[in-house]
């Protein structure tokens, strides 16, 4: 099968959107929406991560993990590493220009804490607020300054931003917009449970960033129309 991939490399697809993420914002359970939708293609992999971390194995090589290009079905993939990236932005501008994206925003506190907790099993043993990746974790959660570098590459209707928190708690509201968005006849899904856990939030977390992401919301509001 992978000799068969490897042959017919260059007459496969290459995605038609991609699930940008971000990280821990439900990434998982709309990508298992999306791949029960009878006119989008299953990638091979969920996470190729290649725009970000692999793009000097080049073009082709990302176009094993896809269908060929006389299928009738959407192409799509979802690294939740693309969003930040700066380097994953320009390789995708400079080879699928025209592409769309899917973009899902968790509350911004609730998304630094979830990432956090992400991390701590297997990285770290420290406490939210004394986590020497902290930083990180904040800055991972201002939207805003990724996605208006986005708009510098991408006209801004090429994207469909969606709350998590809509997607939790309304998926099929939530999937008839991207079934619109990407001119699909919308299907009715089953809502997943998937991974997706409430943010571990502590009152003492609270009321120490209780207005540090007011700027955050401020913008991302103007640039996406959502708000929290």
């Amino acid at each position: 099968m992978r000799l068969f991939r490897f042959l017919t490399r260059k007459v496969r697809k290459t995605p038609d959107f991609l699930l940008l993420g971000g990280t821990k914002c439900g990434t998982t359970t709309l990508y298992n929406y999306l791949i029960r939708h009878p006119k989008i293609a299953k990638p091979m992999t969920k996470e190729i991560h290649f725009f970000s971390s692999k793009y000097h194995k080049g073009l082709d090589w990302y176009r094993m993990f896809f269908p060929l290009k006389t299928t009738k079905k959407m192409i799509f993939e979802a690294s939740t590493s693309y969003l930040t990236d700066r380097h994953a932005l320009y390789n995708i501008s400079e080879s699928l220009g025209s592409a769309r994206f899917l973009v899902l925003l968790r509350e911004p506190l609730a998304k630094a804490v979830s990432l956090w907790n992400h991390h701590y099993g297997f990285e770290e043993h420290h406490p939210f607020l004394v986590s020497p990746n902290l930083n990180y974790y904040l800055n991972e959660a201002k939207y805003h300054n990724f996605i208006e570098t986005w708009f510098k590459y991408f006209d801004p209707i090429k994207f469909l931003f969606i709350k998590s928190e809509d997607l939790f708690k309304r998926p099929n509201t939530v999937f008839r917009k991207i079934c619109l968005f990407l001119h699909i006849k919308f299907i009715r899904i089953q809502e997943r449970k998937d991974n997706v856990k409430d943010s571990i939030i502590t009152r003492e977390i609270q009321e120490k960033f209780n207005n540090y992401f007011d700027e955050t919301k401020k913008e991302v509001m103007k640039l996406t129309g959502l708000s929290w």
